[in-house]
């Protein structure tokens, strides 16, 4: 039989992703077909490079080469990729660079100073400006009052939001100066800035604003402001009520008297909860949530408005407990909408209301609606009676007993309210249901759609870290990964660290594990991991995709 001749271009593509073995190449090189010691039961190669959540990673970059760059001191190169990182990059590093403290924000002003007069730098000031905000070193602080007095109001814009949270006397004048020359969205961001820094004294002045009938569109900003954090001195508020106040203004001003004990201001926001007009009713009801007097909710839980009666039943969350206000949000688990079924729900079950969670689970026998009311009244409320979660397993295990035999897209609904259950039990059911399920849902496998349900919570993340111990095909390891990676917390962080220093990982699945690892975080600890595996990596694949990561994450600008 004549030799078959190989194809050059399908030969080079696989010496350079190294699949070929030595008899394959010399059987090519022969015109032999097929290379005779190879395995007829040998898995065939995975073509990660199909995968969408590798695609991504094997981009073409700037060939820089080896990641050579000091991890031991990364502040710098993280600062630096304000100006030159790329989006991604750069939202991930503002919160490690706010929580790196005096240091970062040494290297924050150095890069401020240095851009403050380009034009150019404009960007990057806003996001070094961005860290500050979310920055608690007091040093920030003086950053942010020195850049009130940039030209650009987009930089201004980002200092003022920085001082909204840390603000002091010291710059009450100066945000009171850019008054008269912000755009409105500006000025509101300037109001909220001045009462951080002196709440009485921007109380006092909205007296004079009212009197003299200017600057109107911030009246309700420093109502609420008052009514929320205090300022309730008679001496502030007695004017202010003597005056005519538009109607998104006086419910606030009133709100904030009832908080200081006035009986006349809370007999006024009463009053308006029985205004004919809606808007009006839902100003008096913000206002009475914000006087700390959750119970008024009561008197709109029979409202005509939808909204108003969904904000009323999740305002009575905050009410004491007492069997009016039961009966009020039993009676709103009958009501013909279901965003007030829902919120009725939640407030009981924050109450403690037993009786509510034999609702609950009851809705978990129902349709698809009922169960997604169910699971968001409960999330965050499972302890609202012992074995709740146990029981609420129970009930969804039955019901899936009982439809075996339909495919994972029939059972979707009753897989994802698994996947809500916090405990590992659940997690377990999704994890063993995965390895046997066949078939897709949503342009993925069975497989990859179970272990993500089961990475809804902690618990069930913990038993998919187990999971990845025993898992033998990499294609699910890479599920179980991206399922984990779903959180943010310590047991995240530690599996994935796991993952990139076990030499059971395939090259591919420390790379994928690589790439969720840099947004969790340490920078210091993720370096100088990841670059001590890429110096250990040969895949010639993957080392240079993850060369490329470092350099993007970690890696100091180009000069």
């Amino acid at each position: 039989m004549a030799g078959r001749t190989g194809n050059p271009g399908r030969l080079k593509r696989a010496i350079r992703h190294g699949v070929v073995c030595a008899c394959a190449l010399s059987a090519v090189v022969a015109g032999v077909a097929g290379c005779s010691d190879r395995s007829a039961t040998e898995a065939p190669a995975v073509p990660w490079r199909e995968d969408p959540r590798l695609r991504p990673l094997f981009d073409p970059c700037p060939p820089r080469g080896h990641f050579d760059a000091d991890t031991s001191h990364l502040l710098p190169s993280l600062v630096a990729k304000l100006s030159s990182g790329q989006l991604e990059v750069v939202r991930h590093l503002r919160e490690e660079l706010a929580a790196s403290g005096d240091m970062a924000i040494a290297e924050l002003d150095r890069e401020i100073r240095r851009h403050y007069t380009s034009r150019l730098g404009i960007p990057v000031l806003r996001n070094a400006l961005g860290v500050l905000r979310l920055s608690d070193s007091p040093l920030g602080r003086e950053v942010l009052a020195r850049c009130l007095e940039h030209p650009h109001e987009d930089v201004r814009a980002q200092a003022v939001r920085g001082l909204v949270r840390h603000g002091s006397e010291a710059e009450y004048d100066a945000l009171q100066a850019l008054l008269p020359v912000s755009a409105p969205d500006l000025r509101s961001s300037l109001a909220q800035a001045m009462w951080t820094c002196d709440p009485r004294r921007l109380a006092a002045t909205l007296t004079e604003w009212v009197a003299d009938l200017e600057n109107a569109d911030l009246w309700g900003t420093v109502a609420r402001a008052m009514a929320a954090d205090g300022a309730r001195e008679a001496d502030t508020l007695e004017p202010l009520l003597g005056e005519v106040l538009p109607a998104d203004v006086r419910p606030f001003v009133l709100a904030a008297a009832a908080r200081g004990g006035s009986v006349e201001a809370l007999a006024e926001i009463e009053e308006l909860l029985g205004d004919d007009d809606p808007q009006r009713r839902t100003w008096a009801l913000e206002a009475a949530e914000l006087a700390g007097r959750a119970k008024l909710g009561l008197a709109l839980m029979e409202d005509g408005e939808e909204t108003l009666r969904t904000l009323a039943a999740s305002l009575l969350a905050a009410a004491e407990a007492d069997g009016e206000v039961r009966a009020a949000l039993h009676g709103g688990l009958k009501d013909r909408s279901r965003a007030v079924r829902q919120a009725s729900l939640t407030s009981l079950l924050s109450l403690g209301d037993e009786a509510a969670a034999d609702v609950a689970l009851s809705m978990l026998d129902g349709g698809p609606r009922e169960m997604e009311i169910s699971l968001l009244s409960l999330r965050g409320h499972w302890d609202a009676r012992p074995g709740l979660a146990r029981a609420a397993l129970a009930t969804l295990e039955r019901r899936l007993g009982a439809v075996e035999g339909e495919t994972v897209r029939q059972r979707q609904a009753l897989f994802q309210a698994v996947g809500q259950v916090p405990l590992e039990q659940a997690g377990h059911l999704l994890l063993e249901r995965a390895r046997t399920e066949p078939g897709e849902l949503h342009r993925m496998s069975a497989h990859r759609w179970l272990v993500r349900q089961a990475g809804n919570t902690p618990e069930g993340r913990a038993v998919l870290a187990g999971g990845w111990q025993d898992e033998s095909d990499p294609r699910r390891r890479l599920d179980l990964i991206e399922a984990v990676a779903f959180g943010s917390d310590d047991l995240a962080r530690d599996f994935l660290f796991g993952v990139i220093r076990s030499e059971r990982a395939a090259p591919h699945e420390l790379l994928y594990a690589a790439d969720r690892s840099v947004r969790l975080g340490p920078a210091s600890e993720v370096a100088s991991l990841l670059k001590r595996r890429a110096l250990a990596l040969s895949d010639p694949e993957v080392r240079p995709a993850l060369q490329c990561l470092l350099w993007r994450w970690y890696g100091p600008p180009v000069q």
